[in-house]
Protein backbone atom coordinates (compact mmCIF):
# COMPACT_ATOMS: atom_id res chain seq x y z
CA UNK A 1 0.00 0.00 0.00
CA UNK A 2 3.07 2.40 0.71
CA UNK A 3 3.63 1.98 -3.26
CA UNK A 4 6.94 -0.12 -2.70
CA UNK A 5 6.79 -3.15 -4.50
CA UNK A 6 6.75 -6.65 -2.96
CA UNK A 7 8.23 -9.96 -4.16
CA UNK A 8 5.97 -12.93 -2.37
CA UNK A 9 8.91 -15.29 -3.41
CA UNK A 10 11.08 -14.18 -1.08
CA UNK A 11 8.63 -15.55 1.56
CA UNK A 12 9.26 -18.86 0.36
CA UNK A 13 11.40 -20.64 3.24
CA UNK A 14 9.74 -18.63 5.85
CA UNK A 15 6.20 -18.78 7.36
CA UNK A 16 3.94 -16.50 6.96
CA UNK A 17 -0.07 -15.41 7.55
CA UNK A 18 -1.47 -13.88 5.08
CA UNK A 19 -4.77 -11.91 6.31
CA UNK A 20 -7.45 -11.20 3.53
CA UNK A 21 -9.25 -8.42 4.68
CA UNK A 22 -11.67 -5.13 3.10
CA UNK A 23 -11.80 -1.66 3.98
CA UNK A 24 -15.47 -1.31 4.35
CA UNK A 25 -15.18 -5.17 6.43
CA UNK A 26 -16.85 -4.14 9.77
CA UNK A 27 -15.85 -8.15 10.79
CA UNK A 28 -12.56 -7.63 9.39
CA UNK A 29 -12.39 -4.04 11.50
CA UNK A 30 -13.66 -6.14 15.08
CA UNK A 31 -10.97 -8.47 14.26
CA UNK A 32 -8.04 -5.99 13.42
CA UNK A 33 -7.13 -5.76 17.26
CA UNK A 34 -6.79 -10.14 17.11
CA UNK A 35 -4.46 -9.63 14.01
CA UNK A 36 -2.06 -6.84 16.20
CA UNK A 37 -2.19 -8.86 18.96
CA UNK A 38 -1.14 -11.95 17.49
CA UNK A 39 1.87 -10.24 15.54
CA UNK A 40 3.27 -9.58 18.83
CA UNK A 41 2.68 -12.99 20.38
CA UNK A 42 4.03 -14.86 17.46
CA UNK A 43 7.91 -15.89 16.87
CA UNK A 44 10.00 -13.23 15.34
CA UNK A 45 9.98 -15.95 12.17
CA UNK A 46 6.59 -15.44 11.62
CA UNK A 47 5.72 -12.75 8.90
CA UNK A 48 1.98 -11.67 8.91
CA UNK A 49 0.48 -9.63 6.26
CA UNK A 50 -2.53 -8.04 5.47
CA UNK A 51 -3.52 -8.62 1.69
CA UNK A 52 -6.48 -5.64 0.96
CA UNK A 53 -8.77 -6.44 -1.20
CA UNK A 54 -12.25 -6.23 -2.59
CA UNK A 55 -11.82 -2.68 -3.11
CA UNK A 56 -10.31 -0.42 -5.62
CA UNK A 57 -9.40 2.52 -3.28
CA UNK A 58 -5.95 2.93 -1.80
CA UNK A 59 -7.45 5.83 0.24
CA UNK A 60 -10.20 3.75 1.86
CA UNK A 61 -7.49 0.24 1.99
CA UNK A 62 -4.90 3.34 3.84
CA UNK A 63 -7.55 4.40 6.30
CA UNK A 64 -8.60 1.01 7.02
CA UNK A 65 -4.89 0.34 8.11
CA UNK A 66 -4.63 3.52 10.32
CA UNK A 67 -7.57 2.88 12.06
CA UNK A 68 -6.57 -0.31 12.91
CA UNK A 69 -3.64 -0.16 13.95
CA UNK A 70 -1.86 -2.06 11.34
CA UNK A 71 1.55 0.21 10.48
CA UNK A 72 3.61 -2.15 12.11
CA UNK A 73 2.99 -5.21 9.40
CA UNK A 74 2.65 -5.03 5.65
CA UNK A 75 -0.45 -4.93 4.05
CA UNK A 76 -0.67 -5.27 0.45
CA UNK A 77 -3.48 -3.60 -1.91
CA UNK A 78 -4.99 -6.34 -3.73
CA UNK A 79 -6.98 -4.11 -6.33
CA UNK A 80 -7.01 -6.74 -9.08
CA UNK A 81 -7.79 -9.78 -6.69
CA UNK A 82 -4.75 -11.35 -8.00
CA UNK A 83 -4.01 -12.98 -4.47
CA UNK A 84 -7.21 -13.66 -3.65
CA UNK A 85 -7.41 -15.92 -6.22
CA UNK A 86 -4.29 -17.45 -6.20
CA UNK A 87 -4.72 -19.03 -2.43
CA UNK A 88 -8.82 -19.26 -3.44
CA UNK A 89 -10.27 -16.59 -1.27
CA UNK A 90 -13.41 -16.32 -1.87
CA UNK A 91 -14.55 -14.32 1.01
CA UNK A 92 -12.78 -11.19 3.44
CA UNK A 93 -11.49 -12.30 6.91
CA UNK A 94 -9.68 -15.36 5.54
CA UNK A 95 -6.58 -16.26 7.15
CA UNK A 96 -4.33 -18.54 5.15
CA UNK A 97 -0.95 -19.91 6.91
CA UNK A 98 1.80 -20.45 4.13
CA UNK A 99 4.31 -22.87 5.35
CA UNK A 100 8.21 -22.71 4.44
CA UNK A 101 7.49 -25.23 2.04
CA UNK A 102 5.18 -22.72 0.22
CA UNK A 103 2.33 -25.15 1.49
CA UNK A 104 -1.15 -22.88 2.46
CA UNK A 105 -3.64 -23.99 4.79
CA UNK A 106 -6.74 -21.85 4.67
CA UNK A 107 -9.09 -20.73 7.64
CA UNK A 108 -12.01 -18.63 6.99
CA UNK A 109 -12.48 -16.08 9.86
CA UNK A 110 -15.63 -14.56 8.70
CA UNK A 111 -18.35 -14.39 11.17
CA UNK A 112 -15.77 -16.04 14.21
CA UNK A 113 -12.70 -15.44 15.88
CA UNK A 114 -9.59 -17.04 14.89
CA UNK A 115 -7.20 -17.96 17.17
CA UNK A 116 -4.14 -16.81 15.02
CA UNK A 117 -1.50 -17.47 17.38
CA UNK A 118 -2.87 -21.40 18.64
CA UNK A 119 -3.40 -22.20 15.10
CA UNK A 120 0.27 -21.25 13.78
CA UNK A 121 1.30 -23.46 16.37
CA UNK A 122 -0.46 -26.46 15.47
CA UNK A 123 0.42 -25.24 11.44
CA UNK A 124 3.97 -24.61 11.56
CA UNK A 125 4.69 -27.07 14.80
Amino acid sequence: MDGKPFDGAALYGHKAVLWFWAPWCTICARNAGGVRSAVTALSPDIEVIGVAGLSSSADDMRGFVQRGGLQNIINLADTTGDLYSRFGVTQQDTYVFVSPDGSAKTVNGYSSTVDIVGLAGKIFG
